[in-house]
């Protein structure tokens, strides 16, 4: 089912009025409504140019081959669904992810869409299978969602 605009319009409105979000980047729900049209035009311009440079995928299982990748971004997935995805998916899919990168893996934010830390950040640091990578919360100054200025980088020991 495809989405339209009025659809669209409404989601946007009502993101302007969650006390999770801060709007110094977007400044208010318009903006960031403007912004996304925006990528989401010079995506699908790319995209019929380019076809060829988008493969689709999906974790925790890529079809990459093993680092094939120098940085791999995860934006607004793992950690942020965690009410969605257990604590197996997101360790499952940082071992996949790690497969296929050969330096770093970044993964923003890290936390819930509830503005809340994700539970599953320490269990991974603990977690005995995944001793070979080393877990460091990076601070940034983008903070879209309250909570929201740091990422994981993820790298081997």
């Amino acid at each position: 089912m495809e989405r339209s605009d009025p659809d669209l319009e409404s989601v946007y409105q009502a993101i302007g009025r969650v006390p999770t979000y801060r709007w110094g980047y977007y400044k208010n729900p318009e903006y960031m409504c403007e912004l996304r049209k925006r990528a989401s035009n010079i995506f699908l311009s790319d995209y019929k140019a380019h076809p060829d440079r988008y493969v689709a995928g999906e974790l925790p299982r890529l079809s990459f081959a093993d680092a094939e990748f120098d940085l791999t971004l995860v934006s607004y997935f793992l950690f942020a669904y965690q009410d969605r995805l257990g604590y197996e998916f997101h360790r499952d899919s940082i071992f996949e992810i790690m497969r296929v990168t050969r330096g770093e893996a970044r993964i923003y934010p890290t936390v819930t869409f509830e503005a809340q830390s994700s539970e599953y950040v320490p269990m991974l640091r603990s977690d005995l299978a995944l001793q070979h990578f080393a877990f460091t919360e990076v601070k940034t100054d983008f903070e879209f969602l309250v909570n929201s200025n740091s990422y994981l980088r993820v790298t081997r020991d």
